[in-house]
């Protein structure tokens, strides 16, 4: 899955936020807008397989400026829409941007 896709599918409101990733938005201080932002200002930087599921680390932006992580897959209940999986500040030294 690259930045296209991911872009696409948020123009066409086919991205939905995981229960665990609106605990995280919660607990984090993260919204809606954040993730808006990072998607627009981000860039696919890991493509992983987690427990057999296709995942992409997505490194961008918040609606700060401040950078910001998230982790986008495949929707399990509508294979035709993504699912944010969670969202996060980079902290560690993996990441092109660090806070």
């Amino acid at each position: 899955m690259d930045m296209k896709a991911i872009k696409k599918a948020m123009l066409q409101e086919r991205i939905r936020i995981s229960q665990h990733a609106k605990v995280a938005m919660d607990k984090r201080g993260y919204t809606n807008t954040d993730i808006i932002a990072c998607i627009w200002s981000g860039e696919a930087t890991e493509h992983q397989v987690f427990r057999g599921s296709y995942r992409t680390i997505v490194e961008g932006k918040d609606a700060d400026k401040l950078p910001v992580v998230l982790v986008v897959g495949k929707d399990d209940k509508n294979p035709v829409r993504l699912a944010i999986v969670t969202i996060f500040p980079p902290i560690k030294d993996k990441f092109k941007r660090v806070i």
